[in-house]
């Protein structure tokens, strides 16, 4: 009922998403947990993101990368396959195996809210969703990959999914009107590492959990699944440091961007932030894989980018080098 719900400081809806990596790490090695909370006070992301936009790397990040950056990487391995969702991490803690009826649950649920009843529709639109996950696609490029009958079919389930929070939408970004391109490419992640094994795995015959595993095995796999993790905990990062989260949309804050070369993410807040953001998660970075962000710093005139690398941690010319880890930690 509009004008009956009083007037707050923080957004009135509250959404409960599956735990964070550095809920998760927490809930996995107290150590972690009780050094979080006597060192890391959440009201300082903003601070520390500014920072890491100055090339300016906090104390705190060397003194986790210190200490738990060990630990950090061996949750983030774990986190990758069976993701935050609390029964899933609970079976996996018990068991040391996440079972077929577990994921067949999740699957069940998202069938009845996504309105898609037939089996062979789902395993076509969300193998085509996991297959797609990271690149720039057109509604008319994931048609091509299914049986259904328009682009505008895709777009209705696509926003569902969206709306169900089990994808995430980025758009590309217009450095001139520093909005979304709607009508352009975008980009769809899903929200947790456990929907993209969900759907990724629809036409194996094996365990679920033991193909996730065994997919990750493999480095530009384990990149795959990273540049989701990241894209999920860059749009909390937004949320939690945004000026008012009561009028919050992702879609003004996180984007891809792509010339001739490509970010991976653009973190953008009005007169306060434009900070471009590459995955790039193993051990050696060369500087030529950053030719996209090198170009949008020229296209833009922002001063640097953050790099989130695998284990590397350093300032280099243009950016700033972060194990991926280390940075979720924080957020």
């Amino acid at each position: 009922m509009p004008g009956r719900r009083g007037y707050v400081a923080d957004s009135y809806d509250k959404i409960l998403q599956p735990m964070s990596f550095s809920e998760f790490a927490c809930v996995r090695n107290s150590e972690l947990a009780k050094f979080k909370g006597e060192k890391i006070d959440a009201s300082r992301k903003k601070d520390i993101l500014s920072d890491i936009a100055a090339k300016q790397i906090p104390d705190i990040i060397y003194k986790l990368n210190a200490g738990f950056v060990d630990v950090l990487n061996r949750c983030l391995e774990e986190y990758m396959v069976i993701g935050g969702l609390p029964k899933i991490v609970n079976e996996k803690i018990i068991h040391n195996f996440v079972a077929d009826p577990a994921y067949k649950i999740y699957l069940d649920g998202i069938k009845a809210d996504w309105g898609l009843h037939s089996a062979d529709m789902v395993r076509q639109f969300g193998s085509a969703l996991a297959t797609s996950m990271g690149s720039a696609v057109s509604w008319s490029s994931l048609l091509r990959q299914t049986d259904f009958g328009s682009w505008s079919t895709i777009q209705k389930y696509v926003y569902l999914l969206n709306d169900a929070s089990v994808i995430h939408i980025v758009h590309l970004f217009g450095e001139k009107s520093k909005q979304a391109r709607f009508r352009k490419e975008k980009k769809i992640y899903f929200t947790d590492p456990f929907y993209y094994s969900l759907f990724s795995n629809l036409y194996k015959t094996k365990d679920w959990f033991m193909v996730s595993e065994e997919f990750l095995m493999e480095e530009e796999n384990a990149g795959r699944v990273a540049e989701c993790v990241a894209a999920d905990h860059l749009a909390r990062l937004m949320y939690d440091t945004a000026d008012s989260r009561m009028m919050f949309d992702r879609n003004n804050h996180l984007f891809y961007w792509k010339d001739k070369q490509e970010v991976d993410f653009i973190l953008y807040r009005e007169d306060q932030l434009e900070l471009p953001v590459e995955i790039k998660y193993r051990n050696r970075i060369s500087y030529r894989e950053l030719g996209g962000l090198a170009s949008f710093l020229d296209a833009t005139g922002s001063e640097s980018g953050l790099v989130l690398s695998k284990d590397m941690l350093e300032v280099r010319r243009d950016y700033a080098v972060i194990p991926l880890a280390v940075f979720l930690a924080l957020v």
